[in-house]
């Protein structure tokens, strides 16, 4: 049976066609590139590197960080769908939202200022 890799106390580089991540999300993406050896560091420390021997590769520590960017963008995406709901009742159907902001409660705004203008 072939040794288990054990963690080398710092993670390779990630590159755009390396296959460091499962999907490759965000392989090509600057940030994620500079960030991800740091998060698989800060990840081994956090389990007791160098102390204990963590039996993880870099390559494992990337998916992990890839999935939870992925989850956590989700969850903001479906908190702004349900906080934005009540903003776009009775709007008409055909209106394009992508990638716009929506300004909540613009009218009533609008109206407090014209009241404390006078």
């Amino acid at each position: 049976m072939a040794q288990e890799a054990i963690w080398p106390g710092s993670g390779s580089a990630v590159h755009q066609d390396s296959g460091s991540t499962p999907f490759g999300f965000y392989d090509t993406e600057s940030d994620f590139q500079s960030d991800a050896p740091k998060f698989a560091t800060w990840c081994a420390k956090r389990m007791g590197y160098p102390i204990t021997a963590v039996e993880l590769q870099d390559t494992q520590f990337y998916a992990c960080l890839e999935e939870s960017i992925t989850e956590y963008s989700a969850q903001v995406n479906q908190f702004n769908i349900k906080d934005n709901l009540l903003s776009l009742k009775g709007q008409s159907t055909s209106s394009n939202l992508t990638h716009k902001r929506i300004c909540r409660f613009s009218n009533l705004v609008v109206k407090l200022n014209c009241l404390y203008s006078k």
